[in-house]
C-alpha cells in the first residue's frame, strides 16, 4: 500500500503535470521509506522523494531553495520541510528590486556649489513649536476678547495695553514673547490732534467767568471788584477851576 502511494512519482508524464499539492502528497508519503538508516528502507522511496523534490524546485523555486539550505546544514527532510512550509504560502518567484548603474562623481574644482546653500524645510520639532506658539497666541486673544466683553457689558469701557497684559499675566502662565504678541499697543495721540477738555484755560489768560464779567460793564452786579494783575481803578474828581 505505501508503493501505491508514491507509485506516480516514477510516472515521468504524471509527473510534468502534477501540482504543488500532489507532488507534496507523494513526496510525504515516500519520506518514511527513504531513510537508508530505517529497517523500512525501500530504493523506490527515496528515487521518489528525490523526483518530487525536483519538481517542487520548478513549482515554488522560492520555498525550495530555503529547502536545500537546510538539508545542506544537516536537518531530516522532515525537519527542513517543516521549516519551509510556511514561504510556500508566498509567491514562488522571489526577486531583488530593478536597478540601475549610476555614473561615478568626478572630481570638482571647488566652484559651482549653489546646492549647499539651499535652505531646507522647517523640521518636525519646528513645525510643532510654530503651531505651538500659533495656540497660544490665538487663545491669549480669545481671553482678551472675553475681557473686553465683560468690562463693555459693566459699561467700564475698553482695558488698555497695560490692563490687558495684566489680565493675561494673572489668569495664563504665558510667555512673554505670546503676551507681547497677542497685546495690541496703543496708538498714541499726535499731537497735532490732541484737543484739550477745558479749550478755553488756553485761550484765554484769565478765567472766563471773569472775561464775561468784564464784558458785562462795570456797573453790572455780576463785575468782580478787580481783575487778577490788574491795578484798582480810582475814581477821577473833577478839578476845582478859579474864576478871576
Amino acid at each position: 500500500m505505501a508503493r501505491i502511494r508514491w507509485a506516480p512519482a516514477h510516472d515521468t508524464r504524471w509527473l510534468r503535470d502534477a501540482g504543488l499539492l500532489d507532488t507534496a502528497r507523494v513526496w510525504g508519503a515516500a519520506v518514511p521509506y527513504a531513510n537508508r538508516a530505517s529497517r523500512w528502507f525501500d530504493p523506490t522511496a527515496e528515487t521518489a522523494m528525490h523526483r518530487c523534490e525536483g519538481r517542487l524546485r520548478t513549482l515554488h523555486p522560492h520555498a525550495m531553495a530555503r529547502y536545500d539550505r537546510l538539508r545542506t546544514d544537516g536537518l531530516t527532510p522532515n525537519e527542513a520541510m517543516r521549516q519551509s512550509a510556511p514561504l510556500f504560502k508566498r509567491p514562488p518567484n522571489v526577486r531583488d528590486g530593478t536597478w540601475s548603474p549610476r555614473s561615478s562623481l568626478s572630481a570638482g574644482d571647488g566652484h559651482g556649489h549653489s546646492w549647499v546653500a539651499a535652505e531646507h524645510g522647517p523640521t518636525r520639532a519646528e513645525w510643532e513649536a510654530h503651531a505651538t506658539a500659533d495656540a497660544q497666541t490665538q487663545r491669549a486673544r480669545e481671553i482678551l476678547q472675553e475681557a473686553q466683553d465683560q468690562a463693555r457689558t459693566r459699561r467700564r469701557g475698553k482695558l488698555g495695553e497695560t490692563e490687558q497684559r495684566l489680565k493675561l499675566e494673572t489668569v495664563t502662565n504665558l510667555p512673554a514673547e505670546i503676551i507681547n504678541a497677542a497685546v495690541p499697543r496703543d496708538r498714541p495721540a499726535r499731537p497735532g490732534n490732541r484737543r484739550s477738555s477745558k479749550p478755553w484755560a488756553q485761550d484765554f489768560p484769565i478765567p472766563i467767568d471773569q472775561v464775561l464779567a468784564l464784558v458785562a460793564g462795570p456797573g453790572s452786579a455780576d463785575a468782580p471788584a478787580r481783575v487778577p494783575g490788574q491795578k484798582p481803578a480810582h475814581p477821577q474828581t473833577p478839578r476845582r477851576t478859579s474864576h478871576p
